[in-house]
């Protein structure tokens, strides 16, 4: 895949975490308009809307450019008490998925900790995964939901713009990796809890490491109930 000079050249010319994640921002910003474009009157109206959270007991994968630029929008647009909250539930969510099976913890609903009153509350730094995921029925959304051992029924999507989000996922990983950034896929949750809580993982990072050690990387057991 020939990757987007822009995106490349921002990336290239970054020298600091927060120009890194600047970069994915505006590549955010490009995907969706680009996404856009395979949706049209005459093609079926996506059933996702606000207050539809049946997604967010969806395990997700999380690269770490993604993770950071969550963390830092958690950290300049969450009040004191939000991101305290915020840190109890990662905690709560990483000592529950932890005894778990990867088979087990596809087969659970646990809630996004970024879940409150049915909505995102980091909505607008969510991963490419969320950003990705769409469904054109929600009666299948509440059916995996209901039984999250039910891996055959899934979400109808449009074929175009998965395709396309897809192309996207696989273009913005492979942006960070020419530059040798980590691109491992992580648990959401653990990750997360790491990059508020551990600022060695931001240096270890700008250093080309493995950015979240501690952290279970993300291994995809049950295709029909993944975000990644």
């Amino acid at each position: 895949m020939i990757l987007d000079a822009p995106f490349l050249s921002r990336l290239t010319a970054s020298r600091t975490i927060r120009e890194l994640v600047c970069a994915l921002q505006i590549y955010y910003r490009d995907a969706e308009s680009a996404a856009d474009t395979h949706l049209s009157p005459n093609l079926p109206a996506l059933a996702c809307r606000s207050g539809c959270a049946f997604c967010c007991y969806i395990p997700v994968a999380a690269r770490p450019a993604e993770i950071f630029l969550l963390a830092g929008f958690i950290q300049t647009q969450f009040n004191e008490a939000e991101q305290v909250g915020l840190i109890q539930r990662l905690r709560e969510h990483v000592t529950r998925s932890a005894p778990l099976t990867r088979e087990q913890r596809h087969a659970t609903n646990t809630p996004c900790p970024l879940l409150r009153d049915s909505r995102c509350s980091a909505y607008a730094a969510r991963p490419l995964a969320c950003r990705a995921h769409h469904s054109l029925d929600v009666s299948s959304c509440e059916q995996t939901h209901r039984d999250p051992t039910d891996f055959v029924t899934k979400a109808p999507r449009l074929a175009s713009l998965a395709g396309a989000w897809q192309r996207m996922v696989v273009f913005a990983g492979e942006g960070f990796a020419q530059l040798g950034y980590d691109t491992t896929a992580y648990e959401l949750g653990a990750a997360l809890l790491e990059a508020l809580t551990k600022p060695a993982t931001w240096k270890r990072y700008q250093q080309k490491k493995k950015a979240f050690p501690g952290a279970k990387e993300f291994r995809s057991a049950t295709p029909g109930r993944v975000r990644n």
